[in-house]
């Protein structure tokens, strides 16, 4: 299919974003072409590389600039109680706004659906993890690889990812704890693990 000419000015990053998830939800992420995707959205391939350099940057884009949480909790302060640092920290990381909701939830089934996927995914969360044990580390003056580290960030980052999950998937017209965002959810999931390691949070031993 030849080039087409120029492109329209009301073409975004977001919105070639959004087309592109469509295909790939459709079709699959391997059978959907760069040049598939820049003829839907109306531009020029050589167009659509001036947005994007490769296929897996439209996936992922900002998405993964923006799911790592060790930044966050570099930036919390020392003498903030580990339980409320971490929780803060998720909450800035991940929070999305409602209205994103569904392009979160296409997402992860695109994820779900196309197994070259799964390895960027699996090495995103364990980022965050290693993210999170190198925090409780430093609280314990102990190594990240020791049983609580390890074992806290596991529990912290498996509840997380499966509150937002179900805050994507959930339908806000069938129950009121739909309508609260996904950083309640977060909070609501990931709390309780906190508090039940209280105390191994802050003292080794």
């Amino acid at each position: 299919m030849a080039d087409r000419v120029g492109r329209p000015r009301a073409t975004t990053h977001e919105q070639i974003r959004e087309v592109a998830l469509r295909l790939f939800h459709e079709h699959g992420y391997a059978a959907t072409s760069m040049e598939s995707i820049a003829a839907d959205v109306g531009i020029s391939r050589t167009s659509l590389f001036s947005y994007f350099p490769a296929k897996g940057d439209i996936f992922w884009g900002s998405a993964a600039d923006q799911s790592d949480v060790a930044p966050a909790l570099t930036a919390r302060p020392d003498d903030e109680p580990a339980r409320n640092a971490i929780l803060a920290a998720l909450g800035q990381t991940f929070d999305m706004p409602t209205e994103q909701r569904e392009t979160l939830l296409r997402r992860w089934e695109v994820i779900e659906n196309n197994p070259e996927l799964h390895a960027y995914t699996a090495e995103r969360l364990d980022t965050n993890k290693r993210a999170v044990a190198e925090f409780i580390a430093r609280r314990r003056h102990e190594a990240p690889t020791a049983f609580y580290p390890r074992v806290i960030s596991e529990a912290v980052l498996a509840a997380a990812a499966a509150a937002a999950r179900y805050w994507a998937a959930s339908d806000s017209t069938k129950t009121m704890t739909d309508h609260k965002t996904m950083t309640d959810h977060i909070d609501a999931g990931v709390a309780p693990i906190l508090d039940g390691f209280h105390q191994q949070l802050e003292t080794a031993g």
